[in-house]
């Protein structure tokens, strides 16, 4: 595995640092960027899932959702909203769930990809009704006051200082990722996606694969989830359940088989598009980001837009 990073993710870092930047001297857009960037976190392993191995997972909110709610108590017990703590809470958490599902899911046989869908989002479906339903998550309500995050010992209280964690977490996230999908087993991973078959053929454990790598991007979820419950200092039930596992599927649709800074600019594009056209058009900006939605990823299908990457084809990744 070659270490060295290539130049478009040294560009991605780039434009998440100076995108930053820039917006961290507005209290409102340092709070929003920040939140797109804690999403950022949960597309990228929701893209190693779709992108390279080809599972369809509706379940990824679950995942961030339970680390949400898992680095929220923790946090909350001890009284201190220390990111050593809130954060492998959370990765630890979101992957210990995933694994468990994976295990349940994933044996000697090959799933198809509607069982992995709808049994995600039922799971997805069942979790968000519990948690709305019990009184020690807050309910409806939620789960607030969760303490002000702080890194070794100082209290981070301005939002800018909470966009550079968030922009830092998803820069080594990126870095992660972008080594994972470069290594022997990230080619492996590749290969599964293509013909599951063939490497079972060859001996290969395809299972094990499937329930590690699915752990791996449930613990990225979250770990997401912890950072924005610690960014916003609230956890609410909507981001249990398949509404939020839905658009992270279609965040990774949008960016196609491409690279993993492409799945990082779907987010940012789409949640720009949503802020501006909510402004613009109160009553049917979701009807209209539905209908764009939909277009590009039409026209994705029928190979008149190969993702983002059509735009940056020096930067596509290569079958």
């Amino acid at each position: 595995m070659s270490m060295r990073l290539p130049f478009h993710v040294w560009l991605a870092g780039a434009v998440i640092a100076c995108l930053s930047l820039a917006v961290s001297f507005d209290d409102y857009w340092a709070m929003f960027i920040a939140r797109v960037w804690c999403i950022a976190v949960a597309a990228l392993g929701a893209h190693v899932l779709l992108a390279r191995v080809g599972m369809l997972s509706f379940g990824q909110a679950l995942f961030f959702g339970v680390g949400a709610y898992a680095g929220a108590f923790l946090v909350k017990a001890m009284d201190s909203g220390n990111l050593l703590l809130l954060l492998p809470a959370g990765f630890i958490a979101g992957g210990a769930a995933a694994y468990l599902v994976a295990l349940l899911v994933f044996g000697q046989r090959a799933v198809p990809a509607a069982t992995l869908a709808l049994s995600t989002m039922t799971l997805g479906y069942v979790a968000e009704r519990l948690v709305r339903g019990w009184e020690w998550t807050g309910g409806q309500n939620g789960l607030p006051g969760i303490p002000q995050m702080s890194l070794l010992g100082h209290e981070l209280q301005q939002p800018w200082q909470m966009l550079a964690v968030a922009a830092v977490v998803l820069g080594l996230v990126l870095v992660a990722v972008t080594l994972l999908e470069s290594s022997s087993w990230g080619s492996r991973l590749s290969a599964l996606g293509h013909d599951e078959m063939r490497l079972r053929f060859f001996g290969v454990n395809v299972a094990r694969d499937k329930q590690l790598i699915f752990a791996i991007a449930g613990g990225l979820a979250g770990l997401a989830g912890s950072l924005l419950a610690g960014v916003e200092g609230f956890v609410g039930p909507s981001s249990i359940g398949p509404v939020f596992s839905t658009t992270l599927v279609l965040y990774v649709l949008l960016a196609g088989p491409s690279t993993a800074p492409f799945a990082i600019l779907s987010v940012l594009v789409v949640e720009l598009m949503s802020f501006w056209l909510s402004q613009w058009y109160e009553q049917l900006w979701t009807v209209i980001l539905a209908v764009l939605m939909l277009v590009i990823i039409t026209l994705r299908h029928a190979r008149y837009v190969n993702s983002w990457a059509t735009f940056f084809p020096w930067r596509a990744k290569k079958p």
